[in-house]
C-alpha cells in the first residue's frame, strides 16, 4: 500500500485483510495526520517515500520492500468485502496451482452507485512485473505471455469522500493527468488518461469538458482495435453525461452504437428506447422496448419509459396502471410527478390533489408541473 494522510479509513481498510495476509507492507509519502499511528497497529514494515508525483513510483518502492510471493494492492480508502475474504481465504492455499511464470488476478472496485471497475489487484511477484502510469497506476509486465484471471468474486469497496475531498482530489489529479497526456502515444494508454479526465471533471462541475474528453478517449479506444468491455463503458458514460446536460437527442447516437457492437447489454436498448422515445419515434421505440423484454429485464426505468410512451399514444389507462405499480413500490418524488401527469391525463382530479399534496408541490403546482425539466416536447404538449 501507499498512503497519505488516511486516518481516517487506513484501520478499516487493514481489518478487512489482517487475517488473509501474512505481512503487510505500508509506505507513506508523506502524512501530516496520525497515518503512522493506525498503520503501527497493523505491521512493522512501514517505509517513507518522497512524493514526485509519480503513484507508479511510489508503488514500485513498496514493491521492492515485499518479501511474499504473491502481492494484494490495496488503497487505504478500500476495504474488501466479507464475501471477497472467503473467497481469498480459500484461494490462499491453491495459489500455487496456478501456471507458473508471471500470473495476475483481476478483481472488482465498487465505489458507491457506480458500475464497477476491473484491474490486477492480486499478482505474483515476478522480474520484470511493476507498476506503470503517473496517475491511477496499473500492474504490467515486461512478459507478454503473463497470465490474466479474472474473478469477479474478489470484490473492493471503495469509499468516495466528501464533496470538498473529492473537489481537491480531482483537481490534483487533473494536473498529473494532463502531465502524462503531454507525453504519452499508446493509444491504451491515452484511452483511460482520456477517461480519467473526464472523471476528475465531472465533481468540479465541468459537465462538458468531460464529455469531450469521454469522446476523446473513445476514438483513442477505436485505434486499439478492441470490442470489449471498456468501449461499452465509454458509450454508457458519454449517454449519462449527455443526460446530465438534458441533451437527450444527443444520447441516440452513442446508444445505437451500444446495441450495434454489445446487442447482449440490455443498458443499450433502454437507451435507446428512451431517445427514441424523445425524439418522437414511438414505432422504433417499442421495438427496443421487445429487446429489453427478451432480455426479462423487470426494471421500474422500464416501466416508467413504457407508461410515459403509453400516455403519448393515448392509452391513458394502460400508463396510469404501470405508473402506479411502479409507485406503490417506489413512492419516490420523480416517479410521484410521472403518476401526477398520468391521473391528469385521466382526468382523476381528486386524486392528483391528494398525490400533489404528498409531494409538497405547494398550492401552484398545477401551473408549474408543465415546466418541471423532463418533460418531451410532446408530454408538454399533452398537458
Amino acid at each position: 500500500m501507499i498512503v497519505r494522510d488516511a486516518e481516517q479509513t487506513l484501520g478499516a481498510c487493514l481489518e478487512s485483510v489482517k487475517e488473509l495476509v501474512d505481512e503487510i507492507v505500508i509506505v507513506d509519502t508523506g502524512s501530516l495526520d496520525k497515518t503512522f499511528d493506525v498503520a503501527f497497529r497493523f505491521t512493522e514494515n512501514i517505509y517513507y517515500f518522497q512524493w514526485c508525483d509519480d503513484f507508479s513510483q511510489a508503488r514500485n518502492y513498496a514493491l521492492e520492500q515485499v518479501k511474499s510471493d504473491w502481492v494484494f494492492v490495496m488503497d487505504a480508502d478500500e476495504t474488501l468485502s466479507e464475501s471477497a475474504q472467503n473467497w481469498l481465504k480459500e484461494l490462499k492455499p491453491r495459489l500455487h496451482e496456478l501456471p507458473a511464470g508471471p500470473v495476475a488476478i483481476y478483481g472488482l472496485n465498487q465505489s458507491p452507485g457506480q458500475t464497477p471497475l476491473s484491474k490486477r489487484m492480486l499478482f505474483r511477484r515476478w522480474p520484470g512485473v511493476k507498476f506503470a502510469g503517473r496517475i491511477h497506476e496499473q500492474v504490467v509486465s515486461d512478459d507478454p505471455k503473463m497470465v490474466d484471471i479474472y474473478a469477479p468474486e474478489l470484490l473492493l469497496q471503495h469509499r468516495i469522500p466528501d464533496p470538498e475531498q473529492l473537489k481537491s482530489k480531482s483537481v490534483w489529479y487533473l494536473r498529473l493527468i494532463d502531465e502524462e497526456l503531454a507525453e504519452t502515444l499508446e493509444p491504451n494508454r491515452l484511452c483511460e488518461l482520456w477517461q480519467y479526465r473526464a472523471w476528475a471533471l465531472i465533481p468540479l462541475g465541468r459537465l462538458a469538458e468531460a464529455l469531450t474528453a469521454l469522446e476523446q478517449s473513445s476514438q483513442a479506444y477505436a485505434l486499439t482495435g478492441l470490442i470489449d468491455d471498456t468501449g461499452a463503458r465509454l458509450l454508457i458514460q458519454r449517454i449519462h453525461l449527455l443526460l446530465q446536460l438534458d441533451e437527450v437527442e444527443g444520447t441516440w447516437e452513442p446508444s445505437r452504437q451500444l446495441t450495434s457492437l454489445w446487442p447482449e447489454r440490455p443498458e443499450g436498448w433502454f437507451y435507446e428506447a428512451y431517445a427514441l422515445f424523445w425524439l418522437g419515434r414511438y414505432p422504433q421505440a417499442k421495438l427496443a422496448f421487445a429487446e429489453l423484454r427478451q432480455k426479462g429485464v423487470p426494471d421500474a426505468e422500464v416501466a416508467i419509459l413504457e407508461a410515459r410512451l403509453a400516455l403519448v399514444e393515448g392509452r391513458l389507462p394502460n400508463g396510469l396502471t404501470l405508473l402506479e405499480q411502479v409507485y406503490a413500490e417506489q413512492p419516490t418524488r420523480p416517479v410521484g410527478l410521472q403518476l401526477l401527469r398520468a391521473q391528469l391525463l385521466n382526468q382523476q382530479w381528486h386524486q392528483a390533489e391528494q398525490l400533489a399534496a404528498q409531494l409538497n408541490l405547494g398550492p401552484d403546482w398545477r401551473q408549474r408541473l408543465n415546466k418541471l425539466p423532463g418533460w418531451s416536447s410532446a408530454e408538454r404538449r399533452f398537458l
